[in-house]
């Protein structure tokens, strides 16, 4: 199996708070809890893999968006590796996936699916001229289909794979609802299942909890039953619970379906109060995560520090305040926004949570001026810096479950580095 658990999580209890926080290991080298940064050819906006090299191993994520650029990376991969396009994988090729974006062959590959809307994408579909089937949905010209997502699959041969989705929430029209029920249908399939026995990737069910879960609850119960030994893990999106209920529908959800073995991903915004709500009440494994670069995107910085002082480790921990402080988030982490005035003479390093060796030197006031300049390098800069903090962050976690002071921690966090 892709992913092993190592330590095991306290699910099956209903108790209103348990630390059900777990540690786990993916291909050998990824240790979870941990994160994507979900982008679309898994490469970070004007980063380069080289910038990053002191941080975790995490996840990549490639994201399919149409058709044209499902061609663009056909078009490369032939021209650089011709044998990829092969059905057979010759054990001593590259991994695909990895070779294309350029990361290391121990990297976990993840392949994802999503559309866009037709005035956004330039081109004639009509000439396109790929070597895998295509299949063109007739209302829109751009939209891959099941046929090209499971191509995608063979000629990628990604680790994980996310069975497509549509979310619905209370708002949702009823025929994106009649849709949303169908895609369910379509796309957790024999044809599509059948690449994992064939081609190694494993699957990442989409699971999405909304308010109308149950319309579609009945189709996951359905295709659980009938594909769950194929089924590597789950990929929740709960974007629009709050977190009680949030909290509820999880226990109800790990009650009726054992995942002990099964890896949990979430899609979040990755905020370091959600991560920790999801991590301790909902046992999540690894989080879909924009938050470091949504924060960059806004000129903020990630002021928190991610190391507790040893003193708050005698700390009696207090359940009560971290149950309340996280099913009833009202604080939110410490950030700096760097292009106010405040900041224009500020020769304070970023912060002390980076330990970037490209930025644990860069100023306040150095990023205020590139940022006022509207100079590119503010944001690259920044970039690194928030990531490297999150990773940290991360790499935290991981210590306080393996040394059992993860609730501690959580109290330490919520009541130093939160505003």
């Amino acid at each position: 199996m892709l992913f092993s658990p190592l330590t095991k999580s306290k699910l099956q209890s209903s108790k209103a708070f348990l630390n059900r926080a777990r540690q786990g290991l993916l291909k050998g080298t990824v240790s979870t809890p941990s994160y994507i940064l979900p982008t679309n050819l898994g490469i970070i906006p004007g980063i380069m893999n080289m910038n990053l090299p002191e941080i975790s191993p995490v996840p990549v994520q490639f994201s399919l968006a149409d058709i044209y650029h499902l061609r663009e990376v056909i078009e490369k991969y032939q021209s650089d590796y011709p044998s990829l396009s092969s059905q057979t994988k010759n054990q001593n090729e590259p991994n695909p996936l990895l070779s294309y974006l350029n990361h290391p062959k121990d990297t976990v590959s993840l392949l994802t699916m999503s559309t866009c809307g037709s005035d956004k994408i330039l081109g004639n579909y009509k000439t396109m001229e790929m070597d895998i089937p295509s299949t063109i949905h007739p209302g829109n010209k751009n939209r891959l289909s099941l046929q090209d997502f499971s191509a995608a699959i063979a000629t990628f041969k990604p680790d994980l794979f996310i069975t497509p989705t549509h979310s619905i929430t209370a708002k949702t029209s009823k025929k994106k609802r009649e849709r949303a029920v169908k895609t369910s249908r379509e796309y957790i399939n024999p044809s599509v299942l059948n690449l994992v026995q064939d081609r190694g990737p494993q699957v990442l069910m989409t699971i999405s909890i909304e308010e109308s879960y149950p319309k579609i609850s009945p189709i996951i119960d359905e295709k659980i039953s009938q594909f769950g030994e194929k089924i590597s893990g789950y990929f929740f999106n709960t974007h629009s619970l709050k977190p009680q209920t949030r909290f509820a529908v999880f226990q109800k959800f790990y009650e009726r379906y054992p995942t002990d073995e099964k890896l949990r991903v979430l899609e979040s915004s990755g905020n370091p109060t959600e991560v920790l709500e999801n991590l301790v009440l909902n046992g999540i494994d690894l989080f879909e995560a924009r938050y470091p670069i949504d924060v960059s995107e806004k000129h903020h910085c990630l002021a928190f520090d991610t190391e507790m002082p040893n003193e708050w480790r005698s700390t009696p921990v207090d359940t009560e305040f971290i149950k309340e402080s996280l099913s009833n988030p009202t604080k939110t982490p410490r950030t700096l926004n760097l292009s106010r005035s405040e900041f224009r003479k500020d020769s304070t390093v970023l912060t002390s949570g980076s330990k970037s060796p490209l930025t644990n030197s860069i100023t306040r006031s150095y990023i205020h001026h590139l940022l006022d300049c509207k100079e590119m390098n503010a944001s690259i800069l920044l970039t690194i810096h928030n990531i490297h903090v999150y990773d940290n962050f991360f790499k935290a976690m991981r210590s306080h479950i393996a040394d059992n002071t993860l609730e501690i921690y959580t109290q330490w966090f919520l009541q130093t580095q939160c505003k």
